[in-house]
């Protein structure tokens, strides 16, 4: 993945990159009472290709056998942006990127209660910006 400031602002605009902040900041709140597992895409590769779940099972059998159709069409779709897009990369640096953006969140938010500087809303922070700048407010942690 490129590491360059227009590649970072595109991939804070992502929904991956916004629910990797959210599920990183509700699992290391005080009242969470989980953990949330990220599925690497590879770990969804032939899922529902050669039998359908359970709540598929009163489904006429024609139904049945276009939804595996579907799954098996979605199933090579997803390989090939693995494979060739690198998709396994990219969603780890995506996941990297929003835990460092959610403690950079957490970070600016002590320090500010530490002075007591704290202001009515904290500006929402790009992946790579460091604590001092600001960013567009339509991408960061939450």
């Amino acid at each position: 993945m490129k590491h360059d400031e227009e590649t970072m602002d595109v991939l804070g605009q992502t929904d991956l990159f916004q629910l990797y902040c959210t599920l990183y900041a509700n699992q290391n709140s005080p009242s969470a009472k989980l953990a949330h597992r990220r599925l690497a895409p590879s770990q969804a590769v032939g899922v529902y290709t050669n039998t359908l779940d359970r709540r598929f099972a009163n489904m006429e059998k024609g139904y049945q056998e276009k939804m595996l159709e579907a799954m098996r069409w979605e199933d090579a779709n997803l390989r090939k942006h693995i494979e060739q897009h690198r998709l396994e990369e990219w969603t780890q640096e995506t996941q990297r990127l929003a835990e460092q953006a959610v403690d950079q969140q957490y970070d600016d938010v002590t320090e500010a209660q530490s002075t007591g500087d704290l202001p009515k809303a904290l500006p929402a922070k790009k992946p790579g910006v460091k604590s001092k700048e600001i960013a567009n407010g339509r991408n960061g942690a939450h």
